[in-house]
């Protein structure tokens, strides 16, 4: 996945300031799980500690209950994942270091889709319909708000390698900037059923941000006694 560029190196953490550009964002950490504690909170939910590991560092992760319940049945030791970060002052470390608060939790496929920018097709000129009619399910307005949609829907490119109608032997590499594509697994299945996996490809991202997931009030979390 473009070597996960998007992500920030987890030996980075402590140094980490969030950039002016991207304030009110999140950065994304991302790794193989080591190690899963799991808690039970006060107000009866379930909370974790994930250990991750990118290869070069180890951290430990915070994923409260809200967070941390719906991906529990999958985040076991070995799994690949990635979070949405909130990186702040370990207070317990006053200021010698940050900690790691999961807002989001994606799988290796939710990760993969979230940092797709565009997918690329070798194709022929009398493919072009074929390829029409998939665009037509899987189009995009990218100007459209999104808004509340989970964060690995979002608008990608597609790029086209194609012989030349006009110079026999040369080959055109160029993106439709006017068509959109949704993100997504599904997409890859129709597109290399259509045309063949080896002539789908896929380029991604070299930076995200992501935005803060809206929580409950605590006032609505609080359970009738």
């Amino acid at each position: 996945m473009g070597g996960l560029k998007a992500a920030l190196p987890l030996k980075d953490v402590d140094d980490y300031v969030s950039p002016e550009s991207q304030y009110g964002s999140l950065p994304l950490v991302a790794g193989i799980v080591t190690k899963v504690i799991e808690k039970n909170q006060s107000n009866g939910g379930k909370m974790g500690i994930v250990f991750l590991s990118d290869g070069d560092q180890e951290r430990s992760i915070l994923a409260f209950s809200s967070v941390f319940e719906p991906v529990a049945s999958w985040v076991k030791p070995g799994v690949f994942l990635s979070a949405a970060a909130a990186i702040e002052p370990d207070r317990r470390n006053g200021e010698s270091g940050n900690s790691i608060k999961a807002d989001q939790i994606f799988s290796m496929e939710q990760t993969r889709d979230m940092l797709t920018s565009q997918v690329r097709l070798a194709i022929t000129i009398d493919e072009l319909p074929r390829l029409g009619e998939i665009v037509s399910k899987y189009g995009v307005n990218p100007s459209a708000s999104n808004k509340g949609a989970p964060a690995d829907c979002h608008p990608i490119q597609l790029g086209l390698i194609m012989p030349s109608p006009a110079s026999p032997g040369e080959v055109i590499c160029g993106v439709h900037r006017k068509t959109h594509l949704r993100a997504g697994q599904p997409l890859l299945v129709d597109l290399e059923s259509a045309f063949g996996a080896d002539r789908v490809s896929l380029r991604f991202a070299d930076t995200i941000a992501l935005s803060p997931q809206p929580r409950p009030s605590k006032n609505r979390q609080r359970r009738n006694p």
